[in-house]
């Protein structure tokens, strides 16, 4: 008797726990692929419990906006690695992020898994999150505890990128323009934009999102493929993630990079013209002929 009981208490928890599971936005798996692909470590499980946590907090309810979020924190932190701006660890950046408001010894560089940079966002920050200036007083608090540094990422996604229109729409590029936009969308810095939406792709697949294709809209110009139709066929030009990809972008980066070996590129990208427009309008033409010949055949 005890030992059906025992095990008629097993099948419940077991049954409880799966249950659990399946109402988790992403799986364990799924967090943890969604980094190894992208060439960085395995997370701890303690990483995977506090983005369930804090993504219910935060009112993330869609696997897609949290594909986007992870993306861009996977880049800010090289794969939940850093949690400190590589450039200031050593001398703290004492002439960056100044406003002349902060107190001596105190900096604002970069820090949490977001990067979140200056003496207003950690103000604010901190009294969102904790009703005080904690962050304030000590800003390492979000560099030096998963809680900070995680708590900090979701805090500024929730203030600045959660309530873009076109985040709903899947617009990648739009949460790169309110992160990192002067820089990146606007500035001289769009490879490394672009390098953001390589991240958000594969883990957009590992997510099963695959339909549609991932969208980079909203940051760097799309090359005529800005507002193209779904069904429009462009050529098949690159495919970082076991899909293949029609994004503009994605071919100039490929074509500009075919010595550089990178894996998200196949070698045949070097093959391709120089520009994405004319061998579109090529194919196009290839395709109509070949359709007429099809048609005059009796």
């Amino acid at each position: 008797m005890l030992l059906k009981f025992l095990h008629s208490i097993f099948i419940i928890i077991f049954l409880c726990n799966n249950y659990i599971e399946a109402k988790e936005l992403i799986t364990w798996k799924e967090f943890k692929d969604s980094l190894t692909a992208n060439q960085y470590p395995e997370p701890t499980v303690e990483k995977y419990e506090t983005v369930l946590r804090l993504a219910k907090d935060f009112d993330i309810t869609s696997k897609l906006e949290l594909a986007m979020f992870l993306a861009q924190v996977y880049w800010e932190s090289v794969g939940l690695q850093h949690t400190k701006e590589i450039a200031c660890v050593k001398t703290q950046c004492p002439n960056n992020y100044r406003t002349g408001r902060e107190k001596d010894g105190l900096y604002y560089y970069g820090r949490g898994y977001i990067q979140l940079t200056w003496l207003e966002n950690y103000a604010n920050c901190s009294s969102d999150l904790y009703g005080d200036m904690r962050l304030v007083d000590n800003p390492n608090l979000v560099s030096d505890t998963e809680e900070g540094a995680w708590g900090s990422a979701f805090w500024y996604w929730d203030k600045y990128v959660h309530d873009i229109p076109e985040i709903k729409d899947g617009q990648f590029g739009h949460t790169t323009m309110a992160i990192n936009g002067p820089l990146e969308c606007k500035g001289p810095y769009k490879m490394k934009a672009f390098k953001r939406f390589v991240i958000y792709s594969k883990i957009y697949e590992i997510f099963k999102l695959s339909k549609p294709l991932p969208k980079q809209n909203g940051c760097y110009p799309m090359n005529y493929n800005e507002n193209v139709d779904e069904d429009t066929p462009f050529f098949a030009i690159c495919k970082p993630t076991g899909f293949y990809q029609r994004q503009a972008g994605m071919y100039h980066w490929c074509n500009d990079n075919c010595n550089a070996e990178d894996p998200n590129c196949p070698n045949d990208m070097c093959k391709c013209p120089n520009d994405l427009h004319l061998y579109h309008m090529m194919m196009k033409e290839k395709k109509s002929a070949k359709t007429s010949t099809t048609t005059m055949k009796p």
